[in-house]
């Protein structure tokens, strides 16, 4: 296999080596595999580089992290793009890395898909040194390098972040940013964002950011404001999106209102007051969800899955906020094991039940399926074998994931 990486005849079969080499704790496939790197040319398609970087990284082997740094001076000297070389020591967290990608996000010549891989590189590396760097992107009008800029100041979440991110909290326009500004800023104490989170908290589109932002103030007002709104008795909107800010600083007439109407699937709150739910610090909350998932009123099943969701993938507690539902990336956060192990096992058996069930809806079967990955247990294997075998699935998303999952489990993906 190591004669393979760079004699076989396709670069099929040379990644396939590499794959294969990356899961042999041998120091000969350490030193082949660091090898065929050193030897790739630095115009190697990075897809195909990436193979390379990544088996190196999964090998965790000394000198793997000097030879991709190695490269990625040489990238950086020869103008190349940087998009391999900075993955993979960026997931090793290199603490070398982080000066040669200060010096090269400088440059006035650097592409934009350039400053995105380095913005995606920094936040893991965990140093405020990047903050000035980042911050400073966040002022520009490319809103794909702005969106990958904030993503890291999210992941720093320090002091430092917050203070030099708070001028932006006022010239930033588009409103899904500017809310997780605000909640960046919330976490360490600065409210700058309170008025513009509650003004937004009844807009559907945006009452998940503005909840996470009133769940992260520590202000009397976050409890005052809304609870005087549901006194007033408001319309259905601001109803519920007053005690879903309630709900989510843990107000205890608010916990009880909820019980209530989730206790009742024909009640008009019902979706809302699941979606509540999700994004609450209560996993009692959770328990009559289990029963709501299973309506056949596609908005609350719906709202029911994607409160679980958004409660196991951790979004309130994650700097990430709500882009960490989105991740799929199998991480473990603590909200899941705060369930208690009687509530995880009856939402996992409601769950399940739905998504080996041919006769239900398709997105609301997608999203039972994300929820059973983060759920897992002892039948989640099982219950991934019973997935594979369901003709109905043949040629859809959900198959195409459910075999991925598979060779996750199975160590067979090809991410190291």
């Amino acid at each position: 296999m190591i004669a393979q990486l760079t004699s076989a005849a396709t670069h099929a079969e040379q990644v396939a080596a590499a794959r294969a080499l990356s899961r042999i704790a041998h120091p000969q496939a350490v030193v082949g595999v660091l090898d065929a790197i050193a030897g790739l040319p630095l115009d190697e398609p990075s897809a195909r580089e990436s193979v390379f970087a990544r088996a190196a990284v999964r090998l965790n082997a000394p000198g793997a992290e000097q030879v991709l740094l190695a490269r990625l001076k040489k990238s950086i000297a020869a103008q190349q793009s940087l998009a391999a070389e900075i993955e993979s020591p960026g997931q090793m967290r290199s603490k070398e890395n982080l000066p040669l990608l200060l010096g090269f996000a400088g440059q006035v010549n650097l592409s934009s898909d350039d400053r995105r891989q380095i913005a995606s590189a920094l936040g893991p590396l965990g140093d405020d040194r990047a903050v000035p760097v980042l911050t400073g992107w966040l002022r520009g009008n490319n809103y794909k390098l702005k969106e990958s800029a904030l993503a890291p100041l999210e992941n720093l979440d320090s002091q430092m972040a917050a203070r030099q991110a708070r001028p932006l909290l006022q010239s930033e326009v588009y409103l899904p940013f500017k809310l997780r500004l605000a909640r960046l800023l919330a976490r360490h104490d600065l409210a700058d964002g309170y008025a513009l989170a509650t003004e937004h908290l009844a807009d559907v589109a945006h009452t998940a950011g503005a909840t996470l932002v009133v769940a992260a103030l520590d202000n009397s007002r976050t409890s005052n404001d809304p609870s005087a709104i549901v006194a007033t008795w408001p319309d259905r909107r601001w109803h519920a999106a007053s005690l879903t800010g309630l709900a989510a600083i843990g107000d205890a007439r608010a916990r009880k209102q909820l019980l209530n109407i989730l206790s009742d699937h024909r009640h008009a709150l019902a979706a809302d007051a699941a979606m509540s739910a999700g994004r609450a610090a209560d996993s009692e909350l959770l328990l009559p969800l289990a029963t709501l998932v299973r309506s056949r009123n596609k908005q609350i099943a719906l709202a029911s899955f994607t409160a679980l969701h958004r409660f196991l993938s951790g979004v309130r507690w994650s700097p990430r906020c709500l882009a960490a539902a989105d991740l799929g990336d199998g991480e473990s956060h603590p909200p899941a094991a705060d369930i208690p192990a009687e509530m995880r096992s009856v939402i996992a058996e409601a769950v399940a039940l739905l998504v080996v069930d041919a006769y239900v809806e398709a997105t609301v079967r997608h999203e039972a399926s994300a929820v059973s990955r983060l759920l897992r247990g002892e039948r989640y294997a099982g219950l991934l074998s019973d997935l594979a075998d369901l003709a109905e699935l043949e040629g859809t998303p959900l198959l195409a994931e459910v075999q991925a999952e598979r060779r996750r489990s199975h160590g067979l993906d090809e991410q190291p």
